[in-house]
């Protein structure tokens, strides 16, 4: 089995950044803007990049969307030559919309769409055993610490159910 350094599960899909004058924005019909940007972004991205090119052995594991987003995302780590393991969902790829005024403030507007941990299921079985436990143990740590997944991740641990 190859060596990791690093293993980040979780965290990558497409950012769109609108540039903004100033917060807060008032209210319009419509209201024109630079030129709106798409990117391969949010946290596990940030991080396994990071870690990629300080000379860490990396490598990604997420769910992606068979559509553009995950299309992207595969071609943009294929080409910084980053590890990428992936399995496709139905509810498509993270996606987060961001205003970002000339102070550098940013306002950002989530969408996770594959928040439950049922989705991943799938994607858990293509582990050797002992990856499988150490992950199994990452999710429910990750579980335990992050608000965001709290309830979902709190009812999946009590009911005993494996992933």
């Amino acid at each position: 089995m190859k060596k990791i350094d690093v293993l980040v599960v979780g965290g990558v899909g497409i950012d769109q950044i609108i540039k903004i004058n100033t917060f807060p924005i008032q209210y319009q019909d419509a209201l024109l803007v630079g030129p709106i940007k798409e990117y391969v972004a949010h946290t596990g991205n940030g991080v396994v990049r990071g870690c990629h090119f300080l000379g860490m052995r990396t490598h990604l594991l997420d769910l992606i969307g068979d559509d553009w987003g995950g299309d992207l995302i595969k071609k943009d780590f294929e080409k910084a030559q980053i590890p990428f393991s992936y399995c496709l969902t139905s509810a498509g790829t993270k996606r987060s919309v961001n205003f970002v005024d000339k102070k550098g403030q940013r306002m950002s507007f989530y969408d996770p769409r594959h928040s439950e941990v049922e989705s991943a299921a799938p994607c858990f079985k293509m582990f050797s055993k002992p990856l499988l436990t150490i992950f199994k143990s990452i999710i429910a740590r990750y579980c335990a610490c992050s608000s965001f997944y709290h309830g979902l991740c709190q009812t999946n641990l009590q009911n005993n159910q494996s992933f």
